[in-house]
């Protein structure tokens, strides 16, 4: 793995997006940095499934407003 691009990953988020657009474009799979990215994916479902879980309380909130209120 390429050490420059894993120290992107912390000096500049963005580039080292377009970095691994870039390596996955080209099929370059031998100078990824797996770590950060699946570190990223992770944290990317995480993020989805707080917002869904958040979404459905309010959800549920305001159905149970209609109802009761």
């Amino acid at each position: 793995m390429d050490s420059d691009l894993k120290q992107l990953h912390d000096r500049d988020f963005n580039l080292w997006i377009e970095n691994i657009k870039i390596k996955i474009q080209k099929q370059d799979f031998d100078g990824m940095d797996w770590d950060n990215l699946l570190d990223e994916i992770d944290d990317m479902g995480a993020s989805q499934k707080r917002a869904l879980n958040s979404y459905m309380q309010r959800l549920i909130e305001h159905i149970l407003k209609l109802k009761y209120w």
